[in-house]
Order: C-alpha cells, then sequence, then structure tokens
C-alpha cells in the first residue's frame, strides 16, 4: 500500500472515530471517574506528575486499600497533566482519552502490515477494531485511560519487538523494553504480555531472545519492588466458590459471557457478577467457545500459520482476565473491558475468514459489521451521558445486584428523586451486599431522612455503619451529614466541635475548615469569622456588615439557605403583622419541619388546610409541599387525593397518584 494511501486511511479513521465519540465528550463525569477527577488530590492540586509514583491508585482519592490498591502512576499521572495543560472539563480528559486510542490503533496497523502482507487485511482489522462497541467503556469512562495506555504501550512494545526480530536492530529492542515498562506502570494487567512475548516469538521464529525477555523480567519485578515499597507487600486475594462444582459452572458462565459479549456486543453492561452469569444461555455460549477454540487449535496445529499469533491473544489474555473472577475484585471480576485484547485475536480469525470470501460478499460483510458497530457505539455510549442513565441500564439487566441498586440510587438522591431512590434502597435490604455497599446504602437512607427532616432516624442510619469498617471517603461523609443535622437542628456547639475534630483529624481538611467558615457566618458568631478567616479583615468586615443591613426577606433567605431555620423563623415572626398570608404560613413550617419541630410544622400546615379544605389548588399545593419539600409520599398522597375528590379532572395528579402508588 503506497504512503499516500496509508495517509488517507489513517485520515478516514480518525474521522470515523472522532464522529462516533464527540457527543460524548461533554457528558458527566461517571463513577470511578467522578471520584478520581474530584477528590484525587494529586489529579486536583499537584503540579507533579512525578508524585503520582508516591502513591497508590486509590490512596490519593482517600481511599486506604494497603496492599490491595492498585498501581498505575503513568495513568494518575497522565491525568494529572491533562488537567494542567487542558483544564479540568470532561471534554479534555475524554478528547485525550480518543486521541490515546486513536495512537493506539496507528500502531496496530503498522503492526499488522509488518506482519501480513495481504491486501487490505490491516486496514479492515484497524477499522473494525477501531469501532468494536466495547471500547465505550475505555474512551468515554474517564480512568478507562489506564486500558488505553496498555493498548498503547501494548502495542508499540510488540510492534517493535517484530521489527527487531525483522531486522535485528538494537534500537527496536530498547524500545520494546521501555513500551513493555510504560504499560506496567499504567495498569499491572500488563504484566500478561510477558508470558505473550515470549510465546510470541517462539510462535514466529521458533527460538526466543533471552535477553530481551530477561529484560522485561527485570522491568516486571522493579515493578513490583515500587508497587510493594508504596502500597506494602500484597494484592488481589483469590478464593475458590463453595460447593466445588460450582467453579466449574462459573468458569463456563464466565466463558459464555464473554465469548457472547465478542459475538453479539450491541447491547452490553460493563460488568456481571458472578452469580448473575450462572445461567443456561452462557453455559452454552461457553460450550461454542470451547468448540471454536479447539477447532481453531486444530487447524493451528494443522500447520496453519496463519491462526498462531491470533491464537495467542485468545490463549493468554482470555485465561489470565478468566482468574479475576476467583478474586476480590469489586464489583467487577467480569468486565466487559477484560476482553479486548481476547477480541483482537478473534477479529484476525474472522477477518482472515472473510477475506477469503467473494468480493461482494466480502465487501457486505465489512460494511455490515462497520455499520452495525458502529450504530451500537453511539446508542451505548449515549447511556454515559450521567449517572442516572448509567446505572439505570444497569439496575435494569442486574436487578438482583446490591451494588448496582445503591449506586442507582444514589444518582437519583444526587438528581433529587428521593422518592423514587426509596425503592432501591428498600430492595437492597432484602439482597445480600457486601460491607462497602452497606456504608453506602447507610449513608443514602441517611441522606433520605435528612430531606424528610426525621433527624433521629438519619442518625440511627449513621451509627449502625460506623461500627462497619469504613473508607475514608465514607468516614467523610459521615461527619458531613452529623454536621448538616446538628446545624439544621441549631445545635451549633455540637456542628462545630464536630468540624473542628475533623479538622484535627482529616489531612486533607480544606472542605471542613471552608464549612466551620460558613457556620459562623450562618449563626452570626462574626468574631470567630474573623479569627479563622484569610481574606481582608476590612473586607470582611464590610461584608458582615452588608450582610447584616440586608432586608428582612433577603436575610430570611440567607438563613434558611446557609441551615440556620431557627433564626429564618425568627425574622419571618418578627416581620408578620396581623393574620400571615398561605406563604408565609408555608415558610413557617418549612423551616419548623427543618428545624427539628415537625410538631409546630405540622400545625401550620393544618391551618392552611382548615381555611381552605374545599380548594382543590391549596390542597394540591399542600401535596407538593410534601412531595417537593420533604419526599413525604403518604403525606402528600393524603392532601392529592384529596383534591381529586373534590375535581377529578385532574390527569396530572391522578397520573402523580399513580406512580407514587
Amino acid at each position: 500500500m503506497k504512503t499516500n494511501n496509508k495517509i488517507a486511511f489513517l485520515i478516514m479513521l480518525c474521522m470515523l472515530i472522532i464522529a462516533l465519540y464527540y457527543r460524548t465528550f461533554s457528558f458527566d463525569y461517571i463513577w470511578d471517574s467522578k471520584i478520581q477527577v474530584d477528590n484525587n488530590k494529586l489529579i486536583r492540586d499537584s503540579k507533579n506528575p512525578f508524585q503520582a509514583f508516591k502513591y497508590g491508585y486509590w490512596q490519593a482519592a482517600g481511599f486506604n486499600k494497603g496492599p490491595n490498591d492498585y498501581y498505575r502512576p503513568l495513568t494518575i499521572a497522565s491525568l494529572m497533566m491533562n488537567r494542567m495543560i487542558f483544564g479540568n472539563k470532561p471534554l479534555s480528559y475524554r478528547f485525550v482519552n480518543l486521541i490515546i486510542f486513536y495512537l493506539s490503533l496507528i500502531v496496530l496497523f503498522f503492526y499488522l502490515k509488518k506482519v501480513d502482507n495481504e491486501k487490505y487485511f490491516a486496514e479492515i482489522m484497524v477499522l473494525l477494531f477501531a469501532v468494536f462497541p466495547l471500547h465505550v467503556d475505555n474512551v468515554v469512562w474517564v480512568v478507562g485511560r489506564c486500558d488505553l495506555l496498555m493498548l498503547l504501550f501494548g502495542f508499540l512494545s510488540l510492534l517493535f519487538l517484530e521489527i527487531y526480530l525483522q531486522e535485528n536492530k538494537i534500537s527496536f529492542f530498547v524500545l520494546s523494553i521501555i513500551s513493555f515498562a510504560f504499560g506496567l506502570f499504567s495498569k499491572e494487567a500488563f504484566l500478561f504480555f510477558f508470558p505473550f512475548f515470549i510465546l510470541y516469538e517462539i510462535v514466529r521464529r521458533k527460538k526466543i531472545t533471552v535477553f530481551y525477555h530477561l529484560s522485561n523480567l527485570v522491568m516486571v519485578i522493579l515493578f513490583f519492588y515500587v508497587k510493594f515499597s508504596v502500597n506494602g507487600v500484597g494484592g488481589l486475594k483469590f478464593s475458590i466458590f463453595s460447593p466445588f462444582y460450582k467453579n466449574f459452572l462459573i468458569i463456563l458462565g464466565s466463558i459464555g459471557y464473554y465469548f457472547k459479549s465478542m459475538i453479539l456486543p450491541f447491547d452490553f453492561v460493563m460488568f456481571v457478577s458472578a452469580t448473575s452469569i450462572l445461567r443456561i444461555n452462557y453455559y452454552i455460549w461457553g460450550f461454542l467457545f470451547i468448540a471454536f477454540y479447539l477447532f481453531l487449535l486444530y487447524l493451528f496445529l494443522k500447520k496453519n500459520k496463519d491462526y498462531g499469533v491470533p491464537l495467542l491473544f485468545i490463549t493468554v489474555f482470555f485465561p489470565a482476565y478468566l482468574v479475576f473472577v476467583f478474586s476480590n475484585l469489586f464489583p467487577y471480576s467480569l468486565s466487559t473491558r477484560y476482553i479486548i485484547l481476547p477480541f483482537l485475536g478473534f477479529l484476525w480469525i474472522i477477518v482472515k475468514s472473510i477475506l477469503k470470501l467473494e468480493y461482494k460478499i466480502k465487501e457486505i460483510f465489512i460494511v455490515f459489521l462497520t455499520i452495525a458497530y458502529g450504530f451500537s457505539v453511539l446508542i451505548n455510549s449515549s447511556f454515559y451521558k450521567n449517572e442516572e442513565l448509567f446505572w439505570s441500564k444497569l439496575v435494569k439487566k442486574q436487578p438482583d445486584i446490591a451494588f448496582v441498586n445503591a449506586e442507582y440510587a444514589r444518582s437519583l438522591i444526587l438528581k433529587g428523586e428521593y422518592i423514587k431512590a426509596e425503592k432501591y434502597l428498600n430492595r437492597i435490604l432484602k439482597l445480600r451486599m457486601k460491607e462497602y455497599t452497606a456504608v453506602l446504602t447507610g449513608i443514602l437512607y441517611a441522606n433520605l431522612y435528612i430531606k424528610r427532616a426525621e433527624y433521629s432516624k438519619a442518625l440511627k442510619w449513621l451509627k449502625t455503619i460506623e461500627k462497619l469498617n469504613l473508607d475514608l471517603p465514607s468516614e467523610r461523609d459521615i461527619v458531613s451529614l452529623k454536621v448538616k443535622i446538628a446545624k439544621y437542628m441549631g445545635e451549633f456547639e455540637k456542628a462545630e466541635k464536630i468540624l473542628k475534630n475533623a479538622i484535627d483529624r482529616f489531612e486533607d481538611n480544606k472542605a471542613f475548615k471552608k464549612e466551620l467558615y460558613k457556620l459562623y457566618l450562618c449563626f452570626d458568631k462574626d468574631e470567630k469569622v474573623k479569627e479563622i478567616s484569610k481574606f481582608d479583615k476590612n473586607n470582611l468586615s464590610l461584608f458582615i456588615m452588608k450582610k447584616n443591613s440586608l432586608k428582612n426577606i433577603e436575610r430570611i433567605k440567607f438563613y434558611a439557605k446557609c441551615g440556620n431555620f431557627k433564626k429564618a423563623i425568627l425574622l419571618i415572626e418578627k416581620d408578620s403583622f396581623g393574620e400571615r398570608s398561605i406563604k408565609e404560613l408555608f415558610s413557617l413550617a418549612e423551616f419548623y419541619y427543618r428545624w427539628g419541630r415537625e410538631k409546630k410544622g405540622k400545625e401550620f400546615i393544618d391551618e392552611i388546610y382548615k381555611k381552605n379544605r374545599h380548594n382543590y389548588i391549596i390542597l394540591n399545593t399542600i401535596g407538593y409541599f410534601y412531595l417537593k419539600k420533604f419526599a413525604r409520599k403518604d403525606e402528600a398522597l393524603r392532601y392529592l387525593s384529596q383534591s381529586l375528590k373534590l375535581n377529578k379532572n385532574q390527569p396530572q395528579i391522578l397520573y402523580l397518584i399513580k406512580s407514587l402508588n
């Protein structure tokens, strides 16, 4: 293929993947991506990318996983540099992810050109690999960058090794080893390339370059020495299932899940649990894969050299990732991201078969797969638009997984859909769950009851989960919720004490210092504000004077917004003369509820009701008051049902009542 044609193909390839992924650039951060980008102190604060080598992958994000932590310093360093150069917008991270993906495709293209000169083989391979739908996780999920870097450095190391084997140039020998080292420090699973390269050289030329593989072994030893120095000696833990026969079923089901995902990658989920693949359809797919693999192995042993390298991709990487199903990886011991490299071997064989077809049939196959894969990328990437969409898909596919239900409930709470979230929280209580999910569930229930102004129930949940093994972010969440409850209930001294203890306890305490500052402002502790403020004292004094000179209505809004409901109530009562308006009564009801005086708050609602019991519009307003302000379904239904009796021609209210029941 001429140079100009190669350039034209690569330009076309670039335009294609941009067309498939460009709309995802502005999507929200999802799950782990949000945690890393927002909470990782290296990405957030550090300007020195080499600091990434001093921390475990989750350690810098506040999770103390110790020896069980990952070690991916180059991935974190790349995210740090991403933020420093391009800013903290989702677009910048995903665009860089796409660049890394594109570079890996270029390297793969030149590698395939190097090992197979069959016309259009490299182009078809790279085209179909580029639009393969399971890449969505790696490209759109920001922290999927570790897998993209693994692909890039894996293909680079493979290309340089192949050039070295063909041309015996020592420079490519060195470049291959350097690429191997970079891959290891991007993601630990790159370790699987070590046995792959040994077998690769045997398949390619029936012998091995001992010094090359020893050099890679030194890199592996160096990597684990650094990893253990940072994280401590340890790693993933593996265990078998009971009863023993279940292990064979899980292996067979896992094989089937991965093989089905390769063959039909159109409606996939990011990860599944080990128990969810114990189904007859996955067993059938598992048997189909075993038969297919044995057939390929038979062809290879019959001296069909075309199947040597692709079989290696399947033989080495497929079982390597299959072992993870027995590990303590949580929650994704089975993930579609793990089969990208085995799929490359599978695709290699498929493309070789397609090229043997007649010309027109060959074209139809390629066009069909490209279009089908492309549409699948567009459809599945849309679920990454926000966390609610992401988890809604997973919860439909895996309704019996406690962790998935908890994450979906969290996304709903963040959106303000507390009543819908409660449905999934209640479902979790009937399911088996791990400790992390139990802690998350308790925190979510506490949030729900704070929304309802039922603080005793919220505190009960927090007290329950405090007995469990908490990670640092969960501890911080519990502190923040306790502060919020104390503040809302007007317990200034208690809130102050909790915050001061948190400032002393947590190394990364900027958020708590800021919260203490807000607490002092909210409760008019002006002298304390001046003591801790880093701002110019004169400007601060002017700000305090301005706050105190606000009109009464603006001051009420200020105190209500910051959580001093007692002060907001005093200002309303001070400003009231004669009969109160309905608006004032609703405000007083809300603030008394929020202050923890539910009985008093209900008195104001009762006062509104007694005067307007025959006014269906006011009854609807009371219903929406309980629904929107406090996510109290039962109280809302009581008033909405009465409203519907007064006026049956209210389709919206009728629909709302049905949705709540």
